[in-house]
């Protein structure tokens, strides 16, 4: 279908008119749909024939029916106003000195300023920097993923595909791909989005996506010294990964196995953590990114453009299922650019900088997290906006932030460690002041044990509990909203790194004090 599949209002990447069907929600009004009308190739006439559109509807008892189809009429403008795939810009590409790529967490520092105003940045190594491919064709195993391209705009997950030897994943997607050995990049590119916007019929692939470095292998020997070597780059010294534990996919790189128009949807990375991705051998990878200024303006149009989709699931931002074709962001005032990733060069994506893409071709990529001190004050946003939704955080921001602050105590790292406490200062006056007593035990963080019973958020320098629900911990933020109980019901407990911080940066809690405002 070119429409939702609820209702046949037309959806992002709809060309066919809406046939004459009752949508499920309107039958109970008695109302029906009438058909899209004809296209003009003047942008002008649009709005008067949306109002034409609008007036066929005579509903109007129900507001969000209402709201329903003013969205649809949104976006079938939207999708008017859409310029060519081709004439997205490019985001930028460097090109380091030997000496500037001794130190790549210095370097991708430096770019900080220029990658979070795009989104990501290409990086093309000097010339001498070529690692030695440690992948095994007739022994590299692996699971992938099947994917309907033409299905990529609907949140479905991804099944288990074939398990295959590299040797034979690579025979499999040359032979998918022959029809397209002569077609540009450019002609590929616009098929990929013929595809996905429903005017191809079905296509579907099978993806080696997250592929285990430590089981299956890393493309990096464990033996190479270089720092751009992913399995060491998390926990380069100039990064603050380095002192957290390691986690797959995190710290501990993930490789993926590509085929023509296999595809990775919409998201930014966990923690709004940058990213790197390198190339290592095959066709190349494009991508399309957006960033972090942009980004709640990309959700937001994606909800306006999937509407049945979040409805059902609102969180759907987060499970890297579901792709929007980027001429509609751009045609929605969204700053959106572009990257071709070739061989042996990297791709590094930005602090909550959000990304799409596909492969043009069989390829072996590998991709890891790491960081840098400008990356924090992204990282503390992104646990605010995680608490709303209750999703858990990979690690505990705090710690991090106060282990980085021991050994780095630069301008930057000075502000955020003041932001944060002067906000727990702030709660903990606020509720001495309401009554609540502050336990003099100090507990040692534990990661499993102390998690918002609401939020989930990790609780690293305090928590309340209350004595009508033992056992369960509660942030500062939502002690006050979990019972009715008294306040001097309720308990507030201070970590050991609590009490020596506030009165290393003068912040000693005042113990009978008006509460705080601000």
């Amino acid at each position: 279908s070119d429409g939702c599949s609820r209702c046949d209002v037309p959806t992002a990447g709809s060309n066919t008119p809406v046939p004459q069907k009752r949508c499920s929600k309107l039958q109970e009004a008695g109302q029906s749909i009438e058909g899209r009308p004809k296209r003009s190739k003047r942008q002008r006439v649009n709005y008067s024939r949306a109002k034409r559109w609008e007036e066929d509807y005579e509903g109007g008892e129900d507001e969000e029916e209402d709201d329903m189809m003013q969205q649809a009429i949104k976006n079938s403008l939207a999708f008017e106003k859409r310029t060519k795939i081709s004439t997205i810009p490019s985001a930028p590409s460097f090109y380091p000195t030997e000496s500037e790529f001794k130190d790549p967490i210095r370097y991708i520092s430096s770019l900080h300023k220029i990658g979070t105003k795009y989104g990501a940045v290409k990086i093309v190594p000097p010339n001498s920097w070529k690692p030695e491919l440690n992948i095994d064709f007739k022994t590299f195993t692996f699971q992938t993923r099947i994917q309907r391209i033409n299905r990529l705009q609907e949140g479905e997950g991804w099944p288990g595909g074939k398990k295959y030897v590299l040797a034979d994943y690579k025979t499999m997607a040359d032979e998918f791909a022959k029809k397209y050995n002569e077609a540009d990049l450019e002609t590929i590119e616009r098929s990929y989005w013929d595809i996905v916007n429903g005017k191809a019929g079905d296509v579907t692939v099978e993806y080696g996506n997250d592929i285990d470095s430590v089981s299956a292998g890393s493309g990096f020997r464990k033996d190479d010294p270089s720092p751009w070597n992913l399995t060491k780059i998390a926990r380069h010294p100039g990064s603050p990964l380095s002192f957290i534990e390691d986690i797959k996919g995190v710290t501990v790189p993930w490789v993926y196995c590509g085929m023509l128009f296999s595809s990775f949807c919409w998201h930014c990375e966990d923690n709004y953590l940058p990213s790197i991705n390198y190339l290592h051998r095959g066709k190349p990878k494009v991508w399309y990114v957006v960033p972090s200024k942009e980004a709640p303006k990309l959700e937001k149009t994606m909800k306006q453009h999937l509407p049945c989709l979040f409805e059902r699931e609102p969180d759907l931002i987060h499970k890297l299922c579901t792709t929007l074709d980027p001429t509609i962001l751009a045609a929605s005032g969204i700053s959106v650019s572009k990257l071709v990733q070739t061989e042996a060069s990297f791709v590094v994506t930005f602090p909550r900088g959000f990304h799409s893409g596909f492969n043009t071709g069989f390829n072996i990529a590998e991709a890891v997290n790491m960081s840098y001190e400008e990356w924090f004050s992204f990282g503390r946003k992104c646990c605010r906006e995680y608490r709303v939704v209750g999703r858990p955080s990979v690690f505990s921001h705090d710690q991090l932030l106060i282990q980085w602050f021991r050994q780095n105590r630069s301008r930057t790292i000075l502000d955020e460690i003041e932001t944060t406490l002067r906000l727990q200062k702030r709660w903990t006056e606020g509720f001495l002041a309401k009554g609540m007593s502050l336990s003099l035990y100090r507990y040692m963080f534990n990661p499993a044990h102390h998690q918002c019973s609401l939020c989930s958020h990790h609780l690293y320098l305090a928590f309340v509990g209350c004595k009508c629900r033992p056992g369960a911990v509660y942030c500062m933020e939502h002690c006050g909203s979990v019972c009715d109980c008294r306040w001097n019901q309720r308990v507030m407990h201070h970590s050991f790194e609590f009490d020596g911080l506030m009165s290393a940066h003068g912040l000693n809690i005042n113990q009978t004090p008006s509460i705080l405002k601000g």
